[in-house]
């Protein structure tokens, strides 16, 4: 039995099956792209964003006990040791004077010839909390509405 005596919809099938295969097989991909692409976004994120929760947490042990334990400055400099792959330079430099107002706190604190620096420091913490000013840092950053797409 020879191809042509198949009738003529058997022949326009196998001569479509290549091609449909091929532009399934496209899309497959391309949804897979897009998966990879969410992921990669949303793994980006949760590391932003723990860079975000270490600086708060500086900020808040700072203002509640009017110190900076050798700890909390551990605990701050291991959470965002990543932040300059992952965030922007603005928001690297936001964190360079967190750690240098935090090292002032607890440098100054029991000098007296220091005292001026060491309100200056709490107060520059004070306001970091009051003024919302560590969200409007991160904020670009840690925003999904102003993100774009590459897919």
């Amino acid at each position: 039995m020879g191809s042509d005596t198949l009738p003529h919809w058997v022949l326009w099938m196998q001569a479509l099956a290549t091609p449909t295969i091929a532009v399934i097989g496209s899309w497959v991909a391309w949804q897979q792209m897009r998966i990879s692409s969410r992921r990669l976004d949303f793994d980006l994120y949760d590391r932003r964003f723990a860079v975000f929760v270490a600086a708060r947490t500086l900020i808040g042990e700072v203002v509640s006990k009017v110190e900076v334990s050798i700890e909390a400055m551990r605990t701050f400099n291991l959470g965002v040791e990543d932040a300059p792959f992952l965030l922007d330079e603005k928001t690297n430099l936001y964190l360079t004077e967190l750690r240098k107002q935090a090292a002032a706190v607890q440098s100054f604190k029991d000098m007296v010839r220091y005292q001026r620096q060491y309100s200056e420091a709490l107060q520059w913490f004070g306001q970091q909390v009051d003024g919302q000013i560590l969200q409007s840092k991160f904020l670009p950053t840690l925003s999904f509405a102003q993100r774009k797409r590459s897919c």
